[in-house]
């Protein structure tokens, strides 16, 4: 309690004056106001003398630095019976570089304030380092072990190996797991887009520390990554340092293995219904996934303002029907994606007593959109869809993670940077023609994963079932490797 007022009480008399109040009009939302120009940075590019390729934008507003080291080495890329390889590798790059334990690695990172992250895509591995400008030079040579001498031992390995298996173990019981997996399954069969990226515990028991010093041997190198940087550093100083830590990195002789190209979907020509039954659980986790056309390129401004006002934004119709105006779902969502394989998919999770209702009004939506929809949605979303994209955009360490996924997706500068224009001219015709390429509730995968009779689900499609086993099965026990 402030003292001043504590230590003595003084009656005051105080004189209320009426004071008409403004009316405020709540039965609509406020009018939109214009969207402001963006100005997208365009990256400089060029290449140190083994070949890496550098994508650099300078920028100052924060003494800051941020990289990202990308390999283009992902699930996609594993060994048949040892899924998850990829992921692992990239798990066990920070357990130890260089000289380093895993330990003293962190140890080192701590020191210098520094950020050091690695994780695998599908398609992809990236390292990245976020750091204070001062300490770059100290903290580069780190990321520059991390990817290029990773200690790679067995005993780390073992270690690795059981912290992903009790992430397994939770993803086992999650609902909202099981129900992308499942939907993964339905469309890609037994191939390894049916299959989780990080693979499952049974292939994870198949794969040695061998196996990871190989498939790192063979995929990391200069002709098989670039590097972005963003932040405060001149592109002299930034070159010295690069050439510095990553100009020893070298190419084999040897070709990289080409990846398979025929990774899309197969066709859902009617619709049908998978079930992961959970006795007894007090919500079903819902997924309903179509597959779309592959010739959909990445930043389509008519689909991108058709998947905001179906379910891409807090007032999207799905949104507003689940969980304002029926009270089933905390909140639903539709996302249309392009890489690596083309598809689109309504997530939520429902109370059980109401799954069947909720599956009725969303096909109901996906219904609804493909009609004509409002000047009035359509101008909405595509102000949302504008305001929001440079978001991305906001911090150097957001710029270089989303300029090295476009630079992986081969998204051009001037695709980017015409962007928001081209949102702001979708118009309704062009969003009902979106909606009409994309969106057939009679031919999608309806996938349940919670207590709810078949019966009642049947309406929908044919009936089918999956169980945790098949979407992620365990190894009995575990073989650990020597250190």
């Amino acid at each position: 309690m402030n003292r001043l007022l504590a230590s003595v009480v003084v009656p005051v008399v105080v004189a209320v004056v009426a004071i008409p109040a403004r009316a405020v009009d709540r039965s609509a939302p406020p009018p939109l106001s214009s969207v402001a120009p963006f100005s997208m940075p365009v990256p400089e590019s060029f290449t140190l003398k083994n070949g890496l390729r550098v994508f650099f934008v300078e920028r100052h507003r924060a003494p800051l630095v941020d990289v990202v080291v990308n390999v283009k080495n992902g699930g996609l890329d594993d060994t048949a019976g040892r899924e998850g390889e990829a992921a692992a590798l990239a798990g066990m790059l920070s357990q130890g570089a260089g000289d380093r334990d895993a330990f003293a690695f962190s140890d080192a990172s701590a020191r210098l304030g520094a950020r050091i992250d690695a994780g695998a895509g599908w398609t992809s591995t990236e390292a990245s380092l976020h750091i204070a400008s001062a300490r770059f030079g100290d903290a580069l040579p780190l990321l520059a072990d991390l990817v290029m001498r990773p200690r790679l031992t067995g005993q780390d390995w073992n270690r690795k190996r059981d912290e992903i298996l009790g992430g397994f173990a939770y993803m086992r019981d999650d609902p909202n797991s099981l129900a992308s997996f499942a939907a993964a399954r339905a469309l890609f069969g037994a191939s390894r887009m049916g299959t989780n990226a990080m693979g499952t515990g049974v292939s994870l028991n198949q794969t040695t520390i061998e196996h990871l010093r190989a498939m790192h041997a063979r995929a990391f190198r200069p002709d098989n990554a670039f590097v972005v940087v963003v932040g405060d550093v001149d592109r002299a100083s930034l070159v010295a340092a690069l050439e510095k830590n990553f100009g020893a990195w070298s190419s084999p002789k040897e070709p990289l293995p080409a990846r398979s190209s025929n990774l899309e979907p197969r066709p859902v020509d009617a619709a049908r219904v998978v079930v992961v039954r959970r006795p007894g659980a007090p919500q079903s986790a819902l997924s309903l996934t179509m597959t779309i056309p592959a010739d959909l390129p990445p930043f389509d401004p008519a689909s991108a303002v058709m998947q905001t006002l179906l379910g891409g934004s807090f007032t999207s119709r799905l949104n507003t029907n689940l969980r304002e105006d029926h009270g089933y779902s905390y909140g639903a969502g539709y996302r249309v994606d392009v890489w690596p394989v083309h598809r689109a998919r309504v997530s939520t999770s429902v109370a059980t007593a109401v799954t069947v209702p909720a599956l009725v009004e969303i096909q109901k939506e996906l219904t609804r959109i493909r009609e004509p929809a409002t000047d009035d949605e359509v101008a909405r979303a595509r102000a949302y869809e504008a305001l929001t994209f440079p978001a991305v955009l906001d911090g150097g360490a957001s710029i270089a993670r989303s300029f090295a996924d476009w630079k992986e997706q081969g998204v051009g500068d001037a695709v980017l940077g015409g962007y928001t224009a081209r949102v702001l001219a979708v118009d309704k015709a062009a969003v009902q023609a979106a909606a009409q390429r994309l969106v057939d509730p009679r031919r999608m995968v309806v996938v349940v994963v919670g207590d709810v009779d078949d019966d009642a689900l049947a309406q929908f499609g044919s009936v089918t079932h999956l169980t945790a086993d098949d979407l992620l099965p365990m190894p009995a026990e575990t073989t650990h490797a020597q250190p």
